[in-house]
């Protein structure tokens, strides 16, 4: 899974879309080769704080979600009810932070910790 908890500590969301998800929408949520190119272009062309990089990856991502599937795998996990837009921004979030993880264990970039 290559995610390492630095970014995100619960990705019970995620996973359980991913369960819930057909195998094409499976594979539209999981991290490839071209997020982690995106990932790359990004951090050399300048310095960008952990913000920055998730915010671009969760628009990038949210296109990939599906709605109801999304909705459905929150309600089920954290036993709240929110709309399919808040949803998929929620998971959303967890797939650009694993995005962000992989791309720290590859190499690409290097997470520093303000402390």
């Amino acid at each position: 899974m290559l995610a390492s908890g630095k970014i995100i500590r619960d990705y019970r969301a995620l996973i359980k879309y991913l369960e819930m998800a057909s195998k094409d929408l499976k594979e539209m949520a999981l991290p490839s080769s071209t997020d982690l190119e995106y990932v790359r272009v990004l951090v050399t062309r300048r310095p960008l704080r952990l913000y920055e990089l998730m915010e671009d990856l969760k628009n990038i991502v949210k296109e990939r979600l599906d709605p109801d599937i999304s909705r459905r795998a929150v309600a089920e996990v954290l036993n709240i009810d929110v709309s399919a837009e808040e949803a998929v921004e929620m998971i959303a979030k967890e797939l650009a932070g694993w995005i962000l993880e992989v791309a720290e264990r590859l190499g690409i970039l290097k997470l520093r910790m303000p402390w």
